[in-house]
């Protein structure tokens, strides 16, 4: 067997002196993305019908605490199409399986926001794995195109009654 040695110590020294920070950098990523080293979290689903707000990295809020972040996300074609959120929650939250999820802005250009609102009368608490339904709050979008879509009807209105008039006016 042979024993090993280094020919220069420092070599060593700097080996260390790199690979420490790049494992320190590497934890630290991993629990930023929502990963979590023990059992403090669970993964609750959320159904929705329209992605267009919620992407990765959105965060789920408690009354304004941070409790989480959204994961991931998946098409569901069977029955209708639709889309689970995966919520990546702490365990020690008092969330119950009858609670509702309102997907929201923090302002009227703030980032996108999924808010948790337990019931009155609470039921079992939320488990790993249980689906929660969600509600779209009235966002910005959604205004815009009510605004759109009334803007239009005005003008094709505005439109019939300037040809009514001029018809009026040749008679």
């Amino acid at each position: 067997m042979r024993k090993f040695s280094l020919k220069n110590p420092n070599e060593f020294k700097v080996g260390i002196f790199i690979i420490i920070p790049v494992i320190i950098l590497l934890l630290f990523v991993i629990l930023k993305l929502g990963y979590s080293l023990s059992g403090s979290t669970i993964d609750v689903y959320l159904k929705i019908d329209n992605i267009s707000a919620i992407k990765k990295g959105t965060a789920v809020k408690l009354k304004g605490y941070d409790i989480g972040r959204v994961v991931e996300l998946q098409p569901v074609y069977k029955p209708g199409l639709h889309f689970l959120a995966t919520m990546r929650i702490k365990r020690d939250i008092d969330l119950h399986e009858d609670c509702s999820a309102i997907i929201l802005n923090q302002n009227i250009i703030g980032d996108t926001v999924v808010e948790m609102r337990n019931p009155e009368r609470k039921g079992m608490p939320l488990r790993n794995g249980d689906v929660i339904e969600g509600l779209e709050y009235v966002n910005l979008e959604a205004i815009l195109r009510d605004v759109h879509n009334l803007l239009s009807t005005v003008t094709d209105t505005v439109s019939v009654v300037k040809d009514i008039s001029l018809d009026s006016k040749q008679n």
